[in-house]
């Protein structure tokens, strides 16, 4: 799950996973506040397809899921086999997924963040 700039890891943990062939079935959720500021819209979508997720929060956009990464969200698109989050974006963004994630007994050991 990533929060606007908080993109960049995610960039070049999929770029990897694409060149090793392992892209499999790893989904992204992208918050942003408008859809024009989706990073690499394009090359997301080509690359995951539906398990590109984005969330906005400032539009509302056929297709584009509205608001905040919020619990019923995470569980509306983890899979049921799912031990890892991965977590990246501003402090707010990330205290909110946190709390999201041990509200649903996700094991914080389970979570890796990356914070700036």
């Amino acid at each position: 799950m990533a929060g606007g700039a908080g993109i960049t890891p995610f960039i070049a943990i999929l770029k990897d996973l694409e060149k090793q062939g392992k892209i499999g079935n790893n989904k992204l959720i992208f918050a942003n506040k408008k859809q024009e500021d989706i990073i690499l819209k394009d090359h997301f979508n080509q690359l995951l397809g539906n398990n590109f997720i984005n969330i906005l929060s400032d539009d509302q956009v056929d297709g584009y899921e509205n608001g905040y990464i919020s619990a019923e969200l995470i569980k509306k698109y983890s899979d049921n086999n799912l031990k890892y989050y991965y977590l990246c974006g501003p402090k707010p963004m990330m205290n909110a997924v946190e709390k999201n994630l041990a509200s649903l007994g996700i094991n914080e050991a389970h979570i890796v963040k990356e914070g700036f």
